[in-house]
């Protein structure tokens, strides 16, 4: 990567990745503070980050790299103020010294949830998703506002047990290069201890809908075995096959073998009670 054009290119996808590792930081070390007080209030909230790193079996990527913030804000018990960005990263021929990013698919949302941490709740949200290539001009992506349910935040604890899912529907209000009325987007997970460890099994759905066309969607879905950490961190390793369709996702068919690391809020206690005196 000496050529100084290829350079310039690629400074907009390290800002973007510079600055999800910086927030990513800085969520992580405001953690455990804030998870010291769920233990005493289960409506409280506490921050929430991650990131992956899979091996791209696919004959036009090499790796893909994840990172993911989610920062709220209180408003009152149960419910809150958020805001939470990812950046996913494709990586064409990686070696042991260099690399090259391809593109840069992002994601930034802010909205309302009423709801327990690790209760359903609902959402408003509105937020843009997009796509920079780096070899390419221009930046496609789409804004939109909507709604969402799901049966537990992302500010909750890691699954350990059971299932969890959420649906978002959302209209598309502005669009550059992209033409789509409403944003879909789908999640489910099941999780069964087994001796130390997690089983896992993962679907996840997002794409496009354009009214009185097809459907255009990325699916991702397969197994996953992870270990729980105190402090509500957790490691998974994991084996997805992934069909990209979406216009602003990666447009691959491949299967993905990694590892993702988390943390989010401590599993909630029951709060403190007085002892109890009788004479």
């Amino acid at each position: 990567m000496s050529d100084p054009a290829v350079r310039r290119r690629l400074r907009p996808a390290r800002c973007v990745l510079a600055a999800g590792l910086v927030a990513g930081g800085l969520v992580a070390a405001a953690g455990p503070a804030r998870a010291s007080e769920a233990a005493v209030d289960d409506d409280r909230y506490a921050p929430a980050s991650g990131g992956s790193l899979a091996w791209v079996f696919s004959g036009d990527l090499d790796l893909v790299g994840n990172l993911h913030v989610d920062l709220p804000f209180g408003v009152a018990p149960g419910s809150i103020v958020f805001l939470r960005g990812h950046a996913t990263t494709a990586i064409e021929r990686a070696t042991s010294l260099t690399f090259r990013v391809r593109e840069v698919e992002y994601a930034v949302e802010t909205g309302w949830r009423q709801g327990a941490p690790d209760r359903p709740g609902w959402s408003i949200v509105a937020g843009q998703l997009g796509r920079e290539r780096v070899d390419a001009d221009g930046q496609g992506f789409v804004r939109y506002v909507g709604a969402g349910w799901d049966s537990r935040s992302a500010y909750a604890p890691p699954l350990e047990r059971g299932v969890a899912g959420s649906f978002t529907l959302a209209a598309v209000v502005e669009g550059r290069e992209v033409r789509a009325d409403a944003v879909v987007d789908g999640s489910f997970a099941w999780r069964h201890p087994w001796r130390r460890a997690v089983l896992g099994f993962d679907l996840r759905t997002r794409g496009l809908v354009r009214f009185g066309d097809r459907f255009a969607a990325d699916v991702e879905a397969g197994p996953r075995l992870g270990f729980r950490y105190p402090g509500g961190r957790a490691f998974d390793a994991f084996v997805h096959v992934l069909r990209s369709r979406h216009p602003l996702g990666l447009d691959v068919d491949a299967v993905l073998v990694g590892f993702d690391v988390s943390e989010a809020g401590s599993a909630p206690h029951a709060a403190p009670r007085p002892p109890d005196v009788t004479g």
